[in-house]
């Protein structure tokens, strides 16, 4: 048996009437323009969260439509649409000069045929992203890259504008590692950006949430907090975001860690990412292989909406679009 969701232009939504719903505190006080750590929080009320997207990550498939292995990028403005399936620019960031390059099966990088590199794979209904070196047959097809490894989004199929959004996962800790989860505007600007966490390695036992933000002249800010949380990598822990008009709450296992006004143009759908990077101007250079195979191990993304009843609709691109609350 299922529950419907009829959206704001009557397209029709399931949801499972088996999905978990959460409920989760918000802590008492105000937020401010500039993070803020969470020390001995006072719970100002609890709320109920209702499921609006299941990773279902036990059953993970690539192609089904629901995950994109690649980052946005290339306009072709006599088609209209964004393409470049192959296009380096939406496998790696550049800016960064990370050193790994976000593969799939399909990727043919600089050759004419698939690669077959996989860095994702299922094991005891768990997602494992695995950072590994790339086989010196094929650096030739993957020129200025040392490792491959592996990204997620919903681009494609889920974006939602507030509500709770979060990551169970044993997130690995290295000197040169970059994993993270978090949230990107549909409409393919930048910034905003919500960080749910990061784990940069030249930072041992750190996770840090940040909102990226443009004001009213263009500049760009940046507030992160950052939190001392010993041995992370050894145990699944969730890391959510709950996501208001007037501020971002951020929490690992549920409970508030940061808080941050929500700055001025947070008012737009996003999706979730999920990522392994490798090396990079911020974390430092990988200078060999001994940092490597490594995995991301994940067992849940979901998203959350703070009504019951919540609206959704087919966005531009066909992907399904929420109110979160």
């Amino acid at each position: 048996m299922r529950n419907f969701v009829i959206g704001l232009f009557g397209a029709l939504f399931s949801i499972a009437s088996g999905a978990k719903n959460i409920t989760i505190d918000i802590p008492d006080g105000v937020a401010e323009e500039t993070c803020k750590v969470i020390v001995n929080p006072v719970m100002a009320n609890r709320i109920f969260l209702y499921k609006s997207f299941d990773g279902d990550i036990k059953n993970f498939r690539l192609y089904d439509g629901k995950w994109t292995p690649h980052y946005d990028g290339g306009y072709d403005e006599s088609q209209k649409k964004w393409l470049g399936y192959d296009w380096v620019t939406k496998r790696t960031l550049p800016a960064a000069r990370e050193q790994q390059i976000y593969v799939d099966p399909q990727y043919k990088g600089s050759s004419n045929q698939a690669l077959g590199l996989n860095p994702f794979s299922v094991v005891d209904g768990r997602l494992v992203i695995t950072a590994r070196s790339i086989p010196p047959n094929l650096n030739a097809a993957l020129p200025g890259f040392s490792f491959t490894s592996g990204l997620i989004t919903t681009r494609s199929s889920f974006l939602q504008k507030y509500g709770y959004f979060e990551i169970d996962a044993k997130v690995p800790q290295g000197a040169h590692l970059l994993p993270a989860f978090w949230l990107l505007p549909f409409d393919k600007s930048w910034p905003p950006e919500i960080d749910v966490f990061e784990a940069p390695g030249h930072e041992k036992d750190t996770i840090i949430t940040t909102v990226h933000s443009k004001d009213s002249i263009g500049k760009i800010h940046h507030s992160g907090c950052r939190l001392n949380m010993p041995n992370y990598d050894r145990n699944f822990h969730k890391y959510g975001v709950l996501w208001l008009p007037d501020k971002l709450i951020f929490y690992i296992d549920r409970k508030p860690v940061s808080i941050v006004k929500s700055p001025s143009g947070f008012d737009k759908p996003m999706y979730m990412l999920a990522n392994l990077a490798v090396g990079g101007t911020w974390v430092g250079f990988m200078m060999n292989d001994d940092g490597v195979p490594v995995d991301y191990v994940i067992k849940d993304i979901s998203a959350y909406s703070l009504k019951n009843n919540f609206e959704c609709n087919l966005s531009q691109d066909g992907a399904k679009l929420c109110q979160g609350m």
